[in-house]
């Protein structure tokens, strides 16, 4: 479970399952739990009576237990209300920061560590099972807060449009993108990392499509720290067409909305970028990564010639 503050999401103190494995398990393995400074163990909830206040008063030691699944239901009901009523529920997402906090729960490191983890298993069985269930619940608020943040990008672009929120979120979006899983993992757990990057990918075509020449500098500069790590996921994407076809799709339109914003880019810019790298370097100078290039085009060509 997340324990944070009541009167806000910002930070994720702690994630568990609803058992906790024994103590031993969790000394050996220190990923099973994540817990912010400054934050112990054990909260309790002070209750407040009505009659003190006409509002309920929030103290500093009060706290909310939250978990996966129900911020992952959360989302699901805020994306709800911004159908129903999106100029309401976007004023009151802005006020209240709640992407931002939801967004920061997002712990892209503990997610590899954990794929890791079920890729070199421990002997314990109920160890295994217990950091299963954690991936997946993770993957499936990452998918759940993908769909809102399409969401509100089709709502109000503005709402997504900040760099307190922008910025960390490409930079996990991007880490999520380069988890390897390929090998090692059992086919439930695959199909819930592909699930999360199909959503992913249309999160940032979705981002790319409604805000491209303000948002390519910042998808670029995140892109670029990954770059050979979501090559190597997109060739995986790419010849998924018969056994994940959502997934073949959301790719190739990131692929041809990145592309196509980079081309808009130099087509009305004849001079240098104002920034540094660009799509152009990646694929044409980065000495670096000139094979996992070559077998880029190579992937693409061989699903224009499918």
């Amino acid at each position: 479970m997340i324990i944070s503050p009541a009167h806000s999401l910002e930070n994720a103190v702690e994630l568990q399952a609803t058992t906790s494995p024994p103590a031993s398990v969790i000394h050996e393995v220190p990923v099973n739990r994540l817990m912010a400074q400054g934050q112990s163990d054990t909260t309790t909830t002070p209750s407040s009576s009505p009659q003190d206040s006409p509002r309920s008063t929030i103290r500093p030691n009060q706290c909310a237990v939250v978990t996966p699944p129900l911020l992952s239901a959360v989302c699901g009901l805020l994306d709800n209300l911004l159908i129903v009523t999106p100029k309401d529920t976007g004023t009151a997402l802005q006020q209240a920061h709640t992407l931002t906090a939801l967004s920061s729960l997002v712990s892209s490191s503990l997610l590899e560590r954990c794929i890791l983890e079920m890729k070199s298993p421990l002997p314990r069985s109920s160890h295994m099972e217990y950091t299963k269930i954690q991936v997946l619940f993770l993957l499936q608020f990452i998918s759940s807060l993908s769909h809102l943040l399409q969401s509100c990008l089709l709502a109000d672009t503005q709402l997504v449009m900040q760099d307190e929120l922008l910025t960390p979120l490409l930079a996990n979006t991007f880490m999520v993108l380069s988890i390897r899983s390929k090998n090692g993992l059992e086919p439930e757990l695959s199909a819930a990392v592909h699930q999360a990057w199909e959503d992913l990918f249309h999160l940032l075509a979705t981002l790319l499509r409604k805000c491209g020449r303000t948002s390519l500098p910042s998808v670029t500069a995140a892109l670029a720290k990954h770059w050979i790590a979501v090559i190597d996921t997109v060739c995986e994407c790419v010849h998924h067409s018969v056994h994940h076809p959502g997934l073949h799709v959301a790719c190739l339109q990131f692929l041809a909305i990145l592309f196509s914003e980079e081309g808009k880019r130099v087509l009305h810019n004849k001079e240098s970028a104002c920034y540094h790298p660009t799509v152009v370097f990646l694929l044409d100078e980065d000495e670096g990564s000139r094979t996992s290039v070559a077998q880029l085009c190579e992937s693409i060509i061989q699903v224009e010639n499918f």
